[in-house]
């Protein structure tokens, strides 16, 4: 049952990059360092928690850098995916090249693993509403 009726999405106020997926990035640590303090939606996990206390809140537990669960997992029906920032962002906030070409596998990995959690935070959301 729960708490409260109200369920928060909350996804893009994650920092996480995973180990197994840094070798994707073409950034050095700096770099990428910078691009995900520019590209978070800082404190926001803070704000919706204490400001609805009872609601059961969805989080990202990953950056949007590695992939952002707002976004159309099909890059045809995506329209930042024109500017490389579809669902696996491929450039930077500078336009600037992000990570590696990417085959199928690991695309495949970014939806599916949890450490990525895009499965996991679906999952959450169904878990809480039923």
């Amino acid at each position: 049952m729960l708490a409260s009726p109200l369920v928060t999405h909350i996804p893009h106020s994650s920092t996480e990059v995973p180990l197994d997926i840094l070798n994707q990035f073409v950034l050095n640590d700096d770099e990428l360092d910078l691009e995900i303090k520019k590209i978070t939606d800082h404190q926001t996990k803070e704000i919706f928690t204490a400001a609805f206390v009872e609601a059961n809140a969805v989080l990202s537990p990953v950056s949007r850098l590695v992939v952002d669960m707002e976004r159309f997992a099909d890059d045809d029906l995506e329209e930042m995916a024109q500017i490389g920032m579809g669902a696996i962002y491929r450039k930077g906030t500078a336009k600037q090249q992000l990570r590696r070409d990417l085959d199928s596998h690991e695309v495949e990995d970014l939806f599916t693993s949890s450490n990525t959690g895009v499965t996991n935070v679906e999952q959450q959301a169904e878990a809480k509403i039923q």
